[in-house]
């Protein structure tokens, strides 16, 4: 998905992200945003790819998190997607 996201966009596909909200939200969700809130996420798209390749190149590991000293609460949605239930299960673990 990372992928066709970033390659949709640099082909000139202006409206790639709706591919990648998709994807975490359910088909459709996209189009059911109101269309000021779809121009805006369509604007900030290069901005929205930067953190993506920063979050892609902070690599955590077991030992790093395992230094984090303080409560934390992992969670997700019930109807999340499988790819972020497995990242949360990973991630609580």
């Amino acid at each position: 998905m990372t992928d066709a996201y970033f390659n949709a966009f640099q082909g000139g596909d202006n409206s790639a992200i709706g591919g990648m909200i998709d994807f975490y939200g359910g088909t459709g969700t996209f189009a059911g945003w109101p269309q000021k809130v779809r121009d805006y996420a369509i604007a900030t798209t290069s901005v929205n790819l930067l953190d993506w390749v920063c979050a892609y190149s902070f690599h955590l590991t077991r030992s790093c998190l395992a230094k984090v000293d303080v409560p934390t609460l992992v969670m997700r949605g019930g109807s999340s997607h499988p790819a972020m239930r497995r990242a949360t299960e990973l991630l609580s673990q």
